[in-house]
């Protein structure tokens, strides 16, 4: 019996030892004596306003005194998020087929990072939203590779394969019902005389 309690005792010492030297160092409050001198002049003026530099004007986006940069100001018209419609051919598919083309095409387009979501609106028309408008023209790349896509559909322009220009058919506007109710007959001038 007394040597177990000699053995619990050693090992409630030894655990104690251990303790001690697993416990973090501690650091005094008092950093008086450090000197940080890291500090150069450059990182003291590297927040300061410099009041002697000019702004200079973005090189061609000034109004009144030229013309405008056309790059340039489209550029700014990219940025953020955007919208585009992807039409496809004219075929024999339903709102199941656009559907799991639209998913094939969302994997691909977030493989390469360009495309956040993809949805199949009807059975002709996928509608792609990017988080960053200046990837539009590798996406608009993309969907001109798939065969499935007849144009593509962006800020209301309708863009098509490189070297194929032609003109869309305007649907036609849809028929105005005619209302029997509320119409009287109109008696002509020429009865009345």
């Amino acid at each position: 019996m007394k040597q177990k309690l000699l053995i619990l005792l050693s090992l409630a010492m030894l655990c104690l030892v251990q303790a001690q030297r697993m416990r973090p160092p501690k650091v005094s409050d008092e950093l008086d004596f450090v000197e940080d001198d890291e500090e150069d002049e450059e990182w003291k003026k590297w927040g300061e306003w410099n009041h002697d530099r000019e702004e200079e004007p973005m090189e061609g986006m000034t109004l009144g005194d030229g013309p405008i940069d056309v790059e340039k100001l489209m550029a700014k018209q990219r940025s953020g998020p955007q919208l585009a419609f992807a039409r496809l051919k004219p075929a024999d598919r339903t709102q199941a087929d656009t559907d799991q083309l639209g998913v094939r095409w969302a994997s691909l387009l977030r493989t390469g990072g360009l495309s956040d979501n993809v949805y199949a609106v009807d059975e002709d028309t996928i509608l792609l939203q990017l988080t960053d408008g200046k990837n539009m023209d590798e996406v608009m790349e993309f969907t001109f590779l798939q065969e499935e896509t007849d144009y593509f559909e962006w800020n209301q322009q309708k863009f098509f394969r490189p070297g194929e220009e032609r003109e869309i058919e305007k649907p036609a506007p849809p028929k105005k019902k005619k209302s029997k109710k509320g119409k009287k007959k109109k008696k002509s001038a020429k009865g009345e005389l």
